[in-house]
């Protein structure tokens, strides 16, 4: 620095002035090495999407979770491996991120894979716009889910079993009651006769059943109704 500032012989007045543009290009500078090094490093997919859709600048951990290399990427839009089911979603929300209706938008959505298999992730959109508002390109941060996705798959499908047992009991109950009620009509019928025949032998022989017997009798009555 000392020979640079040798060589050139700038006035003082002038290094005066060049020394705070030259410290805030260099803070510039760093800044931008950081954020290209907290790009490349970060422990979710990152990507920069043209308005079109198309990959503009991706991450090695994008890379990894929909296992394409970074220059088969780039030959790509997100439409491209986005599951079928899930873009008119998508395609709405980046709608309204270009209309100013929202600043971002968050989702969960399925990529297809190179070899065709299907990967869950949560994705995160902002858009980035120049200084007098005109749309750049998207930023997209993509966190894989599969692993939480299948959880709750494996938990629903638990969910759905458990219901279509507890379905099948209430019906065996409902059955069980039914053979009980049955079961208690054909038990109740020979008892009835009884009682009845009871009451006509009370009848027949009014006035000469003793006491202790028509004490029984009667007992015998009541614990049939």
């Amino acid at each position: 620095r000392k020979w640079l500032a040798d060589q050139m012989k700038f006035p003082p007045c002038v290094v005066a002035e060049i020394r705070p543009e030259f410290h805030a290009f260099a803070r510039r500078k760093g800044d931008c090495i950081a954020l290209n090094r907290l790009f490349e490093q970060a422990a979710v997919g990152v990507a920069h999407v043209g308005l079109e859709g198309q990959w503009l600048r991706v991450n090695q951990k994008l890379c990894d979770i929909v296992r394409y290399t970074e220059s088969e990427l780039l030959d790509l839009t997100f439409q491209d491996i986005t599951h079928p089911d899930d873009l008119s979603t998508d395609l709405e929300y980046i709608r309204q991120l270009l209309g100013g209706e929202i600043q971002t938008y968050a989702m969960e959505k399925r990529y297809i894979r190179k070899q065709g298999e299907i990967v869950w992730v949560n994705l995160t959109v902002s858009l980035r716009r120049d200084a007098a508002g005109a749309p750049i390109h998207f930023i997209s941060v993509v966190a894989d889910i599969s692993d939480r996705k299948q959880a709750e798959f494996a938990l629903q499908e638990q969910t759905h079993e458990l219901a279509k047992t507890f379905a099948l009991v209430k019906q065996r109950n409902q059955e069980l009651d039914q053979f009980a009620h049955i079961v208690s009509h054909d038990l109740k019928a020979p008892l009835r006769a009884i009682s009845h025949l009871s009451i006509w032998i009370e009848d027949d022989l009014a006035g000469q059943v003793p006491p202790e017997t028509q004490e029984y009798l009667e007992l015998m009555r009541s614990r049939v109704e």
